[in-house]
């Protein structure tokens, strides 16, 4: 919408302030999502944990309590008194609390056997790589019978995409992963994050500026088309993106840190495609 993408048109990239407000309503768009997602697992952790009838009993108990029997109000009475009066009245109670006794079942406790996480471990380690492997194996056969079969390739070209998207799509997730790493080496600024998503928009800018200029098969068209679907698809992410924005404006409430995260974002993201983009339409 910028730059414009039709050769035939007389009047291209007049579509600033209509793109601009696209970029604003994915933004808001996904912090909507963030939130809603939040308070709703906020609204499922309370019901699930309602107190017993005895535990919300006792609570009020305690919160109906006036005064002491020397005549102190409770509001004065300190912690230390009251756990001092049950360790009293309970033998048991002074015992649990003995830090001797803590100490003693502490060093005795033997740590847990890693057989049962680590066994599980492993087997979802399997049924993911055999998973990976199975679809990668489909898809490399579909795409043998893809390229050596024209009709075929023209009758199914979005299908061809999807296999394509599979293929490409554990190269963005190692890379993702790879790129994390450098989370934390200039401070607060989450370097990696940032990284993946400028390098996915300009991947995608960059396979969409072959498609626009040169005439390709078929094949080579679901090609690009999957590696956008599935290699940008799996390097970028929106969801760290919105929480690490979250967890900034919460350390920062002046936002500073917050503005200057999303604002290199964009900026970084949109310049890349009007320079990758823009360059490709501009001198057709």
């Amino acid at each position: 919408m910028m730059v414009g993408g039709d050769p035939a048109e007389a009047v291209r990239g007049t579509e600033w302030v209509a793109a601009l407000w696209g970029i604003y309503l994915n933004f808001a768009c996904s912090m909507l999502a963030l939130f809603m997602g939040q308070q709703l697992g906020l609204t499922c952790l309370t019901l699930l944990h309602r107190p017993s009838g005895s535990a919300s009993s006792a609570a009020a108990a305690k919160t109906n309590v006036g005064v002491t029997n020397n005549g102190a109000p409770a509001s004065k009475l300190t912690e230390a008194h009251v756990a001092e009066k049950a360790v009293a009245k309970d033998p048991v109670a002074e015992k649990a609390v003995d830090p001797d006794s803590v100490a003693i079942e502490l060093a005795e406790a033997k740590p847990a056997s890693p057989s049962t996480s680590g066994g599980v471990t492993v087997i979802a380690d399997i049924c993911i790589l055999a998973i990976t492997l199975a679809l990668t194996g489909l898809s490399i056969a579909y795409i043998v019978i893809y390229s050596t079969d024209e009709s075929e390739a023209a009758s199914s070209e979005d299908l061809g995409e999807l296999w394509f998207g599979i293929l490409f799509a554990p190269l963005g997730c190692i890379t993702r992963w790879q790129l994390s790493k450098l989370n934390g080496t200039i401070g607060w600024f989450p370097l990696g994050t940032w990284a993946a998503n400028i390098i996915a928009t300009s991947t995608d800018f960059a396979m969409r500026a072959l498609l626009l200029r040169l005439t390709l098969s078929s094949v080579v068209a679901s090609l690009l088309d999957g590696i956008i679907l599935g290699f940008g698809g799996c390097l970028s992410t929106v969801s760290t993106w919105m929480t690490e924005v979250q967890k900034q404006t919460l350390a920062d409430p002046r936002g500073f840190m917050a503005f200057q995260y999303v604002a290199s974002s964009v900026v970084a993201a949109t310049a890349a495609g009007i320079v990758i983009y823009g360059s490709a339409v501009w001198t057709m």
